[in-house]
């Protein structure tokens, strides 16, 4: 068991089941399961208490939740934790068609959290004129929000557009 300095061990196993280690086949990631272990998790995968595609799946419905991202960064978190590409393409598509929302309505949940933490410089920026340099440096960052979440084509126009009619709107409120 490895340990730190001091002797004291470290965990080094995490809620997906071993962690990932790189393979001698041209580095690619496995999933390490030591020879005595293999027994009790095989066992453990018959019982489905080691599925990958159940913890993708309860990860991101918990992020579709709480923190709207797109299918491409979902996908890439969940390839990060270890779940194959292909488990994590399917999951995700999955469970956004369970759920019935498309990532045009996550990407404008996401606008509509990201307008709710401006401040009134920013929203009047946004509503102002095109050409301004407030309001175009408002609209990048807006967008650039949204990239970094996964948002992409149309679904960033879609929450773009629909969080300058918002900030016009309460602009024109306020």
């Amino acid at each position: 068991m490895p340990t730190y300095g001091s002797g004291t061990p470290r965990c080094t196993s995490s809620p997906t089941g071993p962690a990932p280690v790189p393979s001698s086949a041209g580095g690619s990631w496995t999933r390490a399961i030591p020879p005595h272990a293999s027994t009790p998790a095989s066992r453990l995968e018959d019982r489905g208490l080691l599925d990958d595609e159940a913890v993708a799946s309860a990860f991101v419905r918990d992020r579709l939740r709480f923190r709207p991202r797109g299918a491409r960064r979902l996908s890439a978190e969940l390839r990060a934790k270890g779940i194959p590409a292909h488990v994590a393409a399917d999951v995700v598509a999955g469970v956004l068609e369970d759920q019935e929302v498309s990532e045009g309505d996550l990407a404008r949940r996401a606008a509509r959290q990201w307008l709710s933490r401006q401040g009134q410089g920013v929203l009047r920026a946004l509503a102002g004129d095109a050409r301004s340099p407030e309001t175009q440096k408002a609209r990048r960052r807006l967008r650039a929000y949204l990239a970094r979440r996964g948002f992409d084509g149309e679904a960033l126009r879609t929450a773009t557009d629909a969080a300058l009619r918002e900030a016009e709107e309460s602009a024109g409120a306020g």
